[in-house]
């Protein structure tokens, strides 16, 4: 469904070549991308949707059933479009 690189270790070195998820955390909060926790747990589980949502070829209903079904949040297609809105 996704890039390798979303999945369980590809995802684990993926972050730390970002710089951490520390990193991404506060980045997140100082650009306000990610401020409340409302099915979406951290920034870096809005960031691996975010880039999902861009590498996938299923479209924003698929994401989030991805999401559900893989643990990382509980948010409806409408809620997440709502979510990268607010992160741009």
């Amino acid at each position: 469904m996704t890039h390798e690189s979303l999945v369980d270790d590809g995802w684990t070195e993926t972050i730390e070549l970002l710089g951490g998820e520390e990193l991404i955390a506060g980045s997140a909060r100082e650009t306000k991308a990610f401020l409340r926790p409302r099915g979406v747990r951290s920034a870096t589980d809005l960031l691996r949707l975010t880039l999902a949502y861009c590498l996938g070829k299923v479209g924003m209903r698929g994401v989030v059933a991805w999401a559900a079904a893989s643990g990382i949040a509980d948010i409806s297609d409408v809620a997440l479009l709502g979510r990268l809105r607010n992160a741009g």
